[in-house]
């Protein structure tokens, strides 16, 4: 970083240094070429003391002897001229003789005049830009550069220069005159236009691309202010140099041409100010962004309300108000990088640079060095920097966001959020939900109060967070997401198209293994019941926009909860509905007809199936055998044949007494013979608790 630094001061330091062109200069009116080569030591500036008639606008023809001399590239403004103070404004004839000894046909490069000029080669009319003038009412302003060809291989010429200005603060050739051979001073102006259209077209991109980083993410302000900096130095790269704002708008006319020059240079420090504002949050002090905007919106303010003949005279307070700026956020941008900053040190570094070019530009406005504007050459040193900076940053957040959206779909799983929240977590507003059909299983531990009453808090955490682990991966396997935590009961939800009420049941077949084998090594074995329904559910998020939680709500979900909460008292450890097993490929699992039961909130009755596949082996071939007895006890109790049933059921239950399942069944159709239903009765049990 100090090595970069240490370069960008020594290559200011050269530009600075190159005051005056290292060739002949034009003295007492005239220079002599002869020793130097325009092909081989390439174009000249005609740098010097030219011959000067001022307050007179005189044809080649009827010049004599000069009064005076005045140098050249200096503006008239502040100088004396034979005997006469010289004001910004008025009109002069120039005259230099170049001595020459040149067989290549040679061009001129004339930069931009302050305001309007005649240009005569040899007595002959080569080229004008605008209308010079003596007064303001025949005068007409313009400032663009032009390539003069002079035509053959001229051994001596005389350039004469009609200059006037009523337009503008300052007037006279305040911009050099470079001389060379065609082929030289066009490939100078290609050049310059080459690299005013890489400075323009580099601002202009960085622009649209910071402007888009801000749309992206608008909490963070440094990129918009980054991308108004860089809009805003495009334009004003477009208005210096080879003037490219006038050649893409030729009918811009004089006034609006400097409106948006002086206007673009006053918002850059604004925007700029800002920039730093938002990028290091109380590097400056707070009065600071609201100084620099009242200052420079005054500035801007007079600049639209006058014309530029009054407004031309703002460069003085903002030279003086800019220098005190920059120096300020120089100091700020040190303590801020001495005191560690993320990207303080590059910026500190980028900004020297662009310091300087500033510093520059100041006093090479005021004829105090003659090098040229280097503030887009520094705009661009500042601006890839930080670029990089904002890219940076922007790059990190987004790799917080990816943590942060990890860590989030551990309490909300990515399916889930596809549906509430496609553009990620940050997309998340209550109230946004879907409807679909989903498969719901709710698995809980049977006995838990016993576990919370033995168990220590901490000993208790550790239980259940070691078996949730052995339940939660079948759920995954098998295609499923987990919905929620109901302290030790789990609800999981299954979606796959065409497949999900077999992969609900198929995951609580392997639940149930995991959780034996989870008992194989625990000190103390748990049992678990699950529930499985099918059926159409509302997934979503509810709650306020600082509290939210993700749910899913539907009669579905309380029927499968609800299941969950009977396999007790069946004695069965899946229990699932005739709607899931409607779904299922027939023979997938063995299953048995447990009830027929009637839910709050629901016309039809639901159908009760245990599926055999949970159990162990034994136990699943008994019930198998039990099946076809039990579905004919619940057929005749559906045909209030209730004595009939408790006959099958004796039968059964003394062939299976520990069958949780019968027994219940034979209470009922008892309980139904002494209390007959009424006689639309749908031969339904009703089912009103959960548990």
């Amino acid at each position: 970083m100090s090595r970069l630094a240490a370069c960008l001061w020594l290559i200011a330091a050269s530009l600075l240094c190159a005051c005056r062109s290292p060739g002949p200069r034009v003295e007492h009116g005239e220079i002599d070429l002869r020793s130097w080569s325009l092909v081989e030591d390439g174009p000249i500036r005609l740098d010097g003391d030219w011959d000067l008639w001022w307050g007179a606008l005189l044809a080649p023809e009827s010049l004599g002897e000069a009064p005076g001399q005045f140098a050249v590239p200096e503006s008239w403004n502040g100088h004396a001229a034979q005997g006469r103070q010289m004001s910004g404004r008025g009109g002069a004839t120039y005259r230099v003789r170049v001595r020459l000894d040149e067989r290549e046909p040679l061009a001129l490069y004339v930069q931009s005049v302050g305001t309007a000029y005649r240009l005569y080669v040899d007595g002959r009319l080569r080229a004008t830009r605008g209308r010079v003038s003596l007064d303001r009412a025949g005068g007409v302003p313009s400032v663009r550069p032009r390539i003069v060809k002079l035509g053959g291989a001229p051994e001596d010429i005389e350039l004469v220069l009609q200059v006037s200005n009523h337009h503008y603060r300052k007037g006279g050739l305040w911009r050099p005159i470079t001389l060379g051979t065609v082929d030289e001073i066009r490939r100078l102006r290609d050049l310059n236009l080459l690299l005013d259209g890489l400075i323009l077209g580099s601002l202009g991109i960085l622009a649209l691309y910071h402007l888009g980083l801000w749309l992206y993410r608008r909490e963070d302000e440094a990129p918009a202010w980054f991308a108004l900096f860089c809009l805003l130095s495009a334009v004003r790269t477009s208005t210096m140099g080879e003037i490219l704002i006038l050649g893409a708008l030729p009918d811009m006319g004089w006034q609006l041409y400097n409106k948006v020059n002086y206007l673009s240079l006053y918002m850059i420090f604004l925007a700029f100010t800002f920039f730093l504002d938002a990028l290091f949050p109380g590097m400056l002090h707070r009065v600071v962004p609201r100084i620099v905007a009242v200052f420079y919106g005054l500035l801007c303010g007079i600049v639209l309300i006058t014309p530029v003949e009054i407004y031309s005279y703002t460069p003085i307070p903002f030279q003086i108000g800019s220098l005190a700026l920059a120096f300020y956020a120089l100091g700020a941008l040190a303590v801020t990088a001495w005191r560690g900053d993320e990207g303080a040190r590059l910026v500190l570094v980028a900004f020297t640079a662009l310091l300087v070019t500033v510093v520059n530009d100041i006093l090479y406005a005021n004829q105090l060095v003659q090098t040229s504007n280097l503030f887009p050459l520094g705009v661009l040193a500042f601006v890839f920097p930080q670029s990089f900076l904002l890219s940076r940053r922007l790059s990190l957040a987004l790799t917080r966001v990816e943590g942060l959206t990890r860590v989030f779909q551990r309490f909300v799983p990515g399916q889930f959020l596809d549906r509430i929240a496609r553009e990620g977590p940050e997309d998340i507003e209550p109230g946004r939900a879907r409807v679909e059909t989903l498969t719901i299983l709710f698995a809980d531990v049977r006995d838990s109060e016993a576990l919370s009453r033995t168990l220590r808090p901490q000993a208790l955490l550790d239980f259940i967070n070691a078996w949730l682990p052995e339940v939660v991966a079948p759920v995954r396997a098998r295609g499923g997401f987990v919905d929620k935590f109901i302290g030790d009961a789990v609800m999981a939800l299954f979606d796959r198209p065409g497949r999900h009420p077999e992969d609900a049941l198929a995951a609580a077949v392997d639940m149930q293994r995991a959780t034996e084998a989870f008992n194989a090594r625990a000190e103390r074995p748990v049992t678990i019941g699950v529930g499985v329904h099918t059926g159409l559910v509302t997934i979503g998020t509810i709650g306020s926009r600082d509290r939210m939680d993700s749910t899913v709500l539907g009669d579905a979900v309380n029927l499968a909860s609800r299941l969950e909460g009977v396999s007790r008292m069946y004695g069965a450890r899946v229990v699932t509905s005739g709607e899931t097993l409607a779904e299922v490929p027939e023979g997938r699992f063995r299953r048995r007809l447990l009830d027929v039961v009637q839910v709050k909130g629901r016309s039809a009755p639901v159908s009760l199936f245990e599926v055999l596949d949970a159990e162990p082996e034994a136990v699943a071939a008994q019930k198998a055998a039990s099946a076809e007895g039990l579905g004919r006890a619940l057929d005749l109790r559906a045909e209030r044949r209730f004595i009939e049933a408790v006959a099958v059921l004796d039968a059964l239950c003394a062939a299976h007494p520990w069958d949780l399942a019968l027994a219940v069944q034979r209470r009922r159709c008892l309980g139904l013979a002494e209390n007959p239903p009424p006689e639309d009765w749908s031969g339904a049990v009703a089912l009103h608790e959960k548990k």
